[in-house]
């Protein structure tokens, strides 16, 4: 072949791009990878990673646990007011609210009615330090939904840092029965800055609670998860759910973090003596 040959393939491949519009290839974008310092990375973290005063969404949600049949998927609302008000409610197709969990940062009142279980919780916060085994404490959950700030600024906590290729961990450690323990473990990908994973331990070194984030959006500059899926290992118990038609700085109904019980609910009490 000679060289006007390929003079008009090129002519012609030139004439494609131009005129016909024939797709270049797709040049696959590399992330990049956030370089902070030590420092920058923990006082990111020592403030509330949202950026509302108040949330509500509609909420999907699936509960499961080694006393129920199958998993229930369940349908309802989630209110947050930080840095500790919660509501959580919802209902299947059948029974009507069997979830309900509520905080307004000093009590508390859970009730669970699904399948055999029917059973309602109250206390006070103050005195959830003394109920390791309640999985449901509203104070972890708040800190699980991102409400409070990712580690704690007390002098009394330690932090370690490790870097890995695509995410920060940090450790919260601090001194117990005059050995070091770690109170929880934040995982932050170095993409976008974003928690993937927060593990909370018991005292004794075993995981609490294991809460994961995934489909992140950014709302006034701040990312929001709409999927958050907790897990308790220790009792197999765990609720995943997925946020939509979400609200921010909405006004929220009085009283909505304070519901009251029956007249003919026994509770359990939680905490204290």
């Amino acid at each position: 072949m000679n060289s006007n040959f390929w003079k008009a393939v090129s002519l012609a491949a030139i004439l494609c791009g131009l005129s016909f519009g024939c797709k270049a290839p797709e040049v696959e974008e590399r992330p990049v990878y956030q370089e902070l310092a030590e420092a920058q990375l923990l006082a990111r973290l020592a403030q509330s990673p949202t950026n509302f005063n108040t949330l509500k969404a509609s909420v999907d949600m699936e509960v499961s646990s080694p006393e129920m049949k199958s998993p229930r998927r369940l349908d309802g609302l989630i209110a947050l007011e930080p840095p500790d008000r919660i509501r959580l409610k919802a209902k299947g197709a059948l029974i009507p609210d069997p979830f309900d969990l509520a905080s307004d940062g000093q009590t508390f009142l859970v009730h669970i009615k699904i399948e055999d279980i029917d059973d309602w919780y109250e206390g006070s916060v103050g005195e959830l330090e003394s109920a390791e085994e309640f999985v449901l404490r509203p104070d972890r959950l708040a800190e699980a939904f991102l409400m409070a700030p990712l580690v704690p600024e007390e002098a009394e906590f330690d932090t370690t840092l490790e870097i890995y290729p695509d995410a920060y961990i940090v450790s919260v450690i601090y001194p117990a029965h005059d050995r070091t323990a770690v109170l929880k473990r934040v995982t932050v990908e170095r993409v976008n800055l974003t928690v993937s994973e927060q593990v909370f331990f018991y005292e004794d070194g075993q995981a609490a609670l294991v809460a994961s984030y995934r489909d992140y959006i950014d709302i006034d500059g701040a990312g929001l998860p709409k999927e958050v899926n907790l897990f308790w290992p220790e009792e197999e118990f765990r609720l995943s759910l997925t946020l939509s038609r979400i609200k921010m700085d909405a006004e929220l109904p009085e009283g909505i973090f304070t519901p009251r019980m029956p007249e003919s609910a026994q509770p359990i009490k939680i905490g204290g003596n």
